[in-house]
């Protein structure tokens, strides 16, 4: 059986890993395989794929001025002497060679961005994708049944928005949108029911838990679980900020490469997103949250993320503010497999991200050679 994974916002955990339970908002990610049980996890009759990991609980494109290399000859300068290749200028406070503006990491050199690619993007586009991706007209979201344990019926936009949220998020990170799965619709009701009625989060629900339904257990298997959320929107962006969740399981989910599909259920004040889906595609070999690029200031979480389709395991991290060349000092984790992507952590010692400021990352240590990108916060 895996171990639980609960997070929760706003208490300290209690001993065992858990909070009070006053009006907090929590959440389970999704992990590895097949479910704490043993049963393989329900993809549904529309659904022939699902990701082999397992269950734990809980525009317009502004690409810069291209630029193919300085040279500062100065005396006693930090760049003097050095020279850069295509794409890259010398940092004044390093004498670093770093991406110019305009241009991002290929792991070998720099490049200019493709089209899509957030690390292009103005800041006017970015927040334009911001505000249409929380546009909400599901108001509450469900309309409960005759009883505690009817499924109810989930209103007409409640699906659109939870879609529009999530697709939003990836957008950002340059990946691509979700639909919603109809044949796993039933089975995600259930288990929102379940969870709302019980008043707490379990992958593996026993049979004792209130509303209890083999159908209902088996979507719980296969999803990001959140309680505590007024719509059923706004879990998503819980799951992607994913505070106070070592394992990050939420947010490498939702900001999976090759999710294509996820199914719905809301209930009350309960979620239930199934992200076992790998019908997606995507090119891109990595991407981050925040994202690359101009990425909204009110959406930064404490714990910044890499994630990869390639190896992180010796991945060490640089975090340099780019207006003056200070190091940006970080504490550095790689999270548990088994919860879609790959991902280095990374936590802000000391500072927090400022708008107006661009934030330099560089990731080495990859399978894929070094990595680097910038974050510019913009408050939209």
């Amino acid at each position: 059986m895996l171990a639980a994974c609960e997070g929760y916002l706003g208490l300290a955990p209690d001993s065992e890993g858990g909070v009070d339970v006053d009006a907090t908002t929590r959440m389970d990610a999704a992990s590895d395989g097949s479910a704490p049980d043993g049963r393989t996890p329900d993809s549904g009759a529309a659904d022939a794929s699902r990701t082999d990991t397992g269950v734990a609980d809980t525009g317009v494109r502004d690409t810069g001025v291209a630029d193919t290399g300085v040279r500062d000859t100065g005396p006693g300068g930090p760049c003097a002497g050095v020279t850069c290749g295509a794409g890259e200028t010398c940092a004044a406070a390093t004498g670093d060679c770093v991406c110019a503006p305009g241009f991002i990491s290929s792991g070998t050199g720099c490049v200019a961005p493709a089209p899509g690619d957030p690390a292009g993007r103005s800041s006017a586009t970015m927040c334009a994708i911001w505000s249409a991706g929380h546009e909400e007209n599901a108001g509450s979201g469900w309309t409960p049944g005759a009883t505690t344990c009817d499924l109810g019926a989930l209103n007409a936009e409640t699906i659109p928005d939870t879609l529009r949220r999530l697709s939003m998020f990836r957008d950002l990170c340059g990946l691509g949108p979700v639909t919603d799965i109809p044949s796993q619709q039933a089975g995600e009701q259930a288990c929102a029911v379940m969870m709302n009625a019980e008043g707490r989060l379990d992958h593996a629900p026993a049979t004792s838990f209130a509303c209890y339904t083999a159908e209902g257990a088996a979507a719980a298997g296969r999803s990001n679980l959140a309680l505590g959320v007024s719509t059923p929107a706004s879990a998503i962006d819980l799951y992607v900020g994913d505070e106070r969740v070592a394992s990050l399981g939420h947010r490498r989910w939702a900001l999976n490469f090759r999710l294509g599909r996820v199914s719905i259920g809301y209930a009350g004040r309960a979620q239930c997103l199934g992200v076992f889906d790998t019908s997606g595609t995507s090119t891109r070999s990595w991407t981050s949250w925040p994202n690359p690029g101009p990425t909204p200031r009110a959406a930064i979480p404490s714990v910044w993320s890499y994630l990869s389709t390639g190896s992180v395991s010796g991945a060490s991290v640089r975090v340099t503010r780019v207006s003056d060349g200070m190091d940006m000092p970080v504490t550095t984790a790689i999270p548990t497999a088994g919860y879609g992507a790959a991902a280095v952590a990374f936590t802000p010692t000391g500072w927090s991200a400022a708008s107006g400021e661009t934030y330099r990352v560089e990731i080495t240590g990859l399978s894929s050679g070094v990595v680097s990108y910038e974050v510019s916060p913009v408050d939209c």
